[in-house]
């Protein structure tokens, strides 16, 4: 009980008068519709909730009234409330509904007891609904909720427009600039319209209260509903949206960068798709999809920026260049995009954007059969939209599955992938990206047939030169040999023609100045060496220039050059046993290399010459360890350190970064025995050289590949003279 009200929930009481329900309610539909003033063509798809019976007593305190409590449930959307009150004899008992500023008085006493009354209002949170005391008698009334199934994440706000009431003059004029747009492709892909208002998920029905914005987007609804009656399909999608303009700030110097303009939030009014299309619900989007708006897409630009927008400023930070973003709160706004450009909505969300890709390209694979030539087509327009950005973001490797999975499934538009491919090979992220694709490219050439992409993979291999180096290029043809088959026929015309290209590149004038280095030499001499005989000469060439580079080298340049590229490319080689000349190559490599190692250290050691070391310390062991950092003619020196000076002179010799020092125990326990030698970047050099010299004679004995690299490995170890450590 609340002030003399007795109140009874649904679930405890039935009206079993079943003309009640079906006919008086249902009458009810088109004047609540009205009385609302929602879209009348919505009238059949409300109903209502009946929440609970009320009963008022004499009582002398009013009652305010939140009544949409239930506004928020998981199959329906709340669009207001229904108080019916039911014939009886009572004085006071007003009902009063606050819309904003405007007040409204309901009164029914006077013939209460004679008929049944009703008052009706909106789920707005502007909207109040207040009870006044009963001064007399008692009043009963039933409490409805009127609402709608829930068929998105939203109230969808045509509900809340009334097309019809348009002024047609005005429809058709527009219905004529409308047309010109989405026909031009010259003019901007999407519209803007702000408003004056801002609408979101939670408050779009108080667009109830704005006569002028509901009056524009009626407007607009009303001629794109035309023009699908007219041509029976649909040109321009339409949304609500919050309009937001952001600008950056550089966060050390709090100078203005850049400003964007962003629409969010979308809720869609018209998306009417094809019957056949199944994909609808992807353009039902959530709140978390922001979508850039260029200053030529956006209506009356000056107005929108002269507009006074919500003071509430809230401040984020762009992650990639950590500048401050200051948002200058939102506003309302209308978002149309001709319908064959709907695809464009993702373009700014492209990890959205491929998880969509992914689900259609499995549900085609799933569903191939019964999958029509529209549901292909709408998939070829969705890579237009893509291939016409400038994304370096691109998922190539999902796109490359996707058109495989179109071109296998469908015959009738394999012309139409074709060309789809052909424009993508041509786009520049594709150049920048395809030598990371060896394996894609495979089985898009397995799938379509190389005869079919081997021009534009051609085209696009020779433009992706001028961007890349030598070895990638190496790399990404050694793959796609390493995966061709000998009946791979056309293919294998192919690669050679691109090796072609790859020689004519890397040995052109502009290199003449600059010879290629030796690591470019070994994976171009890898690359020729698995195209079998076709390159006998130019094996030989290469092979001639690398020995010359051995020999025109410096002792210390030569043992780099093998580091770095001469022995793993002998360890790639060697394996080869059926390939005469792998073979054959590998042994003249082999040879010169083991030559220049050999010729290397059997050169003199040059002295070890170190300046005067600041050593910070008098004791006698110290000084003897200067002597010996100045004297050129020894490397070694012996120190018998008592047990108290250990730990000091461990620490001196640390700091000294050419010592290194081995150590051992005194037998009486009193101190240690330390050798500590010299060490120079030349002897470092000759413990390389010992340990590549062991790779080196390993390749030619019956030993695994794998020992071999490990060997290989182990010379990564020896950059440095291995320190002592300290004993306990």
């Amino acid at each position: 009980m609340l002030n003399k009200a007795w109140q009874l929930e649904a679930q405890y009481f039935q009206i079993i008068n079943n003309d009640w329900s079906l006919s008086a309610l249902h009458n009810l539909k088109s004047r609540i519709v009205y009385e609302l003033g929602l879209n009348k063509n919505w009238t059949n798809k409300i109903s209502f909730k009946c929440l609970r019976l009320i009963f008022y007593e004499k009582s002398f305190v009013f009652k305010r009234y939140d009544e949409i409590e239930e506004k928020l449930l998981s199959n329906v959307f709340v669009l207001g409330k229904l108080i019916i009150i039911l014939p009886s004899l009572y004085s006071g008992g007003e009902h009063y509904i606050q819309y904003s500023q405007e007040k409204h008085l309901f009164d029914f006493a006077h013939d209460a007891n004679q008929y049944t009354h009703y008052v009706v209002y909106n789920a707005s949170k502007n909207c109040k609904h207040e009870i006044q005391p009963v001064t007399k008698g008692y009043q009963v009334t039933l409490v409805y909720n009127i609402i709608i199934e829930k068929t998105s994440p939203s109230i969808p706000p045509i509900i809340y427009l009334n097309p019809d009431l348009s002024d047609m003059l005005l429809v058709q004029e527009l219905d004529k600039l409308l047309s010109t747009w989405y026909q031009n492709k010259n003019l901007p892909s999407k519209l803007v319209i702000h408003l004056s208002a801002e609408y979101t998920r939670a408050n779009i029905s108080s667009l109830l209260l704005n006569k002028k914005d509901r009056s524009i987007a009626s407007l607009f609804l009303k001629s794109i509903q035309q023009q699908y009656e007219v041509s029976k399909k649909n040109n321009i999608l339409l949304y609500f949206g919050r309009l937001a303009l952001e600008e950056e700030y550089e966060r050390t110097y709090d100078e203005y960068t850049d400003n964007t303009v962003k629409i969010s939030d979308l809720m869609p009014v018209f998306t009417a798709h094809n019957n056949d299309f199944p994909w609808c619900k992807l353009f039902n989007f959530d709140n978390n999809l922001d979508i850039i708006v260029s200053f030529d897409e956006l209506m009356d630009e000056e107005a929108f920026f002269m507009h006074n927008m919500p003071n509430t400023t809230f401040t984020d930070m762009n992650r990639s260049t950590g500048n401050y973003i200051l948002s200058n709160g939102y506003v309302g706004a209308l978002l149309l995009i001709p319908y064959h450009l709907k695809w464009e909505l993702f373009m700014d969300d492209l990890p959205r954007f491929y998880t969509v890709l992914a689900e259609i390209r499995k549900q085609i694979e799933l569903n191939s059969s019964k999958i029509n030539t529209l549901i292909f087509e709408e998939c070829i327009e969705l890579f237009h939209c893509l291939f016409k950005r400038k994304n370096p973001k691109f998922d190539l490797k999902e796109i490359l599955k996707c058109l495989i999975t179109l071109y296998c499934a469908q015959t009738t538009i394999n012309i139409s992938v074709m060309n789809l491919i052909k424009d993508l090979m041509k786009h520049e992220v594709f150049i920048e990206k395809l030598l990371e694709l060896p394996n894609e490219m495979y089985e898009l050439g397995n799938s379509l047939t190389w005869i079919n992409i081997s021009l534009p993979f051609h085209e696009a291999f020779r433009s992706t030169l001028m961007t890349t180096t030598i070895l990638h290029a190496a790399k990404f043809l050694i793959s796609l040999l390493q995966l061709s088959s000998d009946d791979d026929t056309t293919l294998s015309f192919l690669i050679l023609c691109m090796t072609n290209e790859l020689l004519l590149f890397a040995f052109k004038k502009r290199f003449s100045v600059t010879p290629l280095t030796v690591t470019q030499l070994c994976w171009l001499l890898h690359l020729l060496i698995l195209c079998h005989n076709e390159y006998l000469s130019s094996i030989k060439l290469i092979t001639s220039s690398i020995i010359k580079t051995l020999r025109c080298s410096s002792n210390t340049n030569v043992v780099n050059g093998v580091i770095q590229s001469l022995i793993p490319f002998l360890l790639k080689i060697q394996s080869y046993h059926s390939n005469e000349n792998a073979q054959e190559c590998f042994f003249i490599l082999h040879e010169q290399c083991l030559s220049a190692l050999n010729c290397y250290y059997c050169e003199s050691i040059p002295p070890i010459i170190f300046q005067k070391s600041n050593i910070d310390c008098d004791c006698n062991d110290c000084k003897v360890l200067m002597l010996f950092l100045c004297d050129v003619k020894h490397s070694i020196q012996q120190f018998s350190i008592d047990k108290q000076r250990c730990s000091n002179f461990y620490k001196i010799i640390e700091e000294q970064e050419s010592l290194s020092c081995v150590y051992e125990h005194l037998s009486d326990g009193n101190g240690q025995l330390l050798l500590v030698m010299k060490s120079s970047d030349y002897e470092n050099e000759r413990q390389t050289c010992l340990m590549l010299r062991e790779v080196l004679l390993n390749m030619i004995e019956p030993k695994s590949n794998n020992v071999q690299e490990k060997l290989f490995a182990d010379y990564h170890t020896i950059s440095s003279a291995k320190r002592f450590k300290l004993s306990k």
